[in-house]
């Protein structure tokens, strides 16, 4: 299984040149071409959120990039992933969160319909084996403490949505649920992000130093949200069970080495 991580697009089409060598392969693509692309290569394609939002691209562009992507996931739904980044969730409320830095005022009605039409193709996060994609990480103690009470309370309520008891299901399972159900954990901001912020940070929201410093025990994570100039791999061990994890920090699109994250599992 290989799977290729893309990071934060804010806009940008740059995604186009990994997966089909070029702009023009892209629509090439698009119009039915049967040439092998650089995206045959994968199996699975996870992009990490944050498809909007930006201070250089034009509101033109920001909007046909994300139509473009997300026409790119419903053309292969087996194969590409779509997450939602805290951009993306600012313009799926109503009314929106104008707060959010780089917020399109211009365009949000029109961004608004477009996620609210595909709200069903984006998720909180996705897994693969010990392996956990969401936008912006997920901390230990968030996970211990506040998404835990979440689940405590609400599992009984909204049985009916999470089905089968969550024991039986994924850490990404789960996250997507209380994302479904618009939990107060998911949507936690840390004092990192803001003057008003709690200790944490949650999955559309946490900083870098909040998850390196403390990640989810057991699982290698894929993280966007925090810019970085280069691609950050970052090793961490647990000092009581000697477990060794990964953590890969991949919103390095617009620094100076933009790279796709390619693992093969």
């Amino acid at each position: 299984m290989t799977i290729a991580s893309i990071g934060d697009i804010h806009g940008r089409p740059i995604w186009k040149i990994f997966l089909f060598g070029s702009y023009e392969g892209y629509e090439a693509w698009r119009n039915g071409s049967t040439e092998i692309f650089p995206i045959d290569a994968f199996d699975i394609v996870v992009f990490i959120g944050d498809y909007v939002d930006s201070f250089d691209v034009s509101n033109v562009e920001i909007k046909g990039n994300l139509l473009d992507i997300i026409h790119l996931r419903n053309t292969l739904p087996h194969k590409i992933k779509l997450l939602i980044g805290n951009h993306d969730h600012a313009y799926m409320i109503h009314p929106p969160d104008v707060q959010i830095s780089g917020f399109r005022p211009e365009i949000a009605l029109d961004l608004n319909q477009i996620f609210r039409e595909n709200l069903s193709i984006f998720d909180a996060a996705y897994q693969y084996k010990n392996t956990i994609w969401t936008h912006a990480g997920i901390h230990e103690g968030w996970w211990k403490v506040y998404a835990s009470r979440d689940i405590r309370d609400l599992e009984g309520k909204y049985k009916r949505i999470f089905g089968e008891p969550t024991s039986d299901m994924s850490i990404a399972d789960i996250i997507n649920n209380l994302y479904l159900i618009n939990a107060p954990s998911i949507h936690m901001i840390s004092f990192h992000r803001s003057t008003y912020g709690k200790k944490v940070g949650g999955p559309l929201w946490a900083d870098k130093i909040e998850t390196s410093k403390k990640p989810l025990k057991g699982y290698d994570q894929i993280i966007g949200h925090t810019p970085v100039k280069r691609m950050l791999e970052m090793l961490k061990l647990n000092k009581k069970t000697k477990e060794l994890i990964s953590l890969s920090y991949i919103d390095c699109l617009g620094g100076d080495e933009p790279l796709i994250k390619i693992k093969t599992y």
